[in-house]
């Protein structure tokens, strides 16, 4: 909810935030279901490469972002509820994502 007002006050073009301003600034909900996704489906009992596997859903998240704000940082920062663009830029370094 939090980062839903956050992106409803980057992108509202006045001073007010009105109903359609929240309602653009939500996410789509995924229409698969979670339980289907192979990342989240792995057998654990044989063992599974727990920080790769955190990689790939980091990845995948912030390459969205990127693609979701235009490549601004500040604005998908906020996405992310990031203090400031640093820690973004940190973590694209990370994991691989170019900006």
């Amino acid at each position: 909810m939090l980062n839903t007002l956050r992106r409803a006050a980057v992108w509202t073009p006045g001073p007010t935030i009105d109903l359609e301003d929240a309602r653009d600034a939500l996410l789509p909900s995924p229409t698969r279901d979670l339980a289907s996704d192979p990342t989240l489906t792995q057998d654990i009992a044989q063992g599974i490469d727990l920080t790769a596997t955190i990689d790939q859903v980091a990845r995948h998240y912030l390459e969205q972002a990127m693609r979701l704000t235009g490549g601004n940082k500040t604005r998908a920062a906020r996405l992310f509820g990031f203090g400031n663009p640093t820690t973004l830029t940190n973590w694209l370094k990370k994991h691989g994502v170019e900006p």
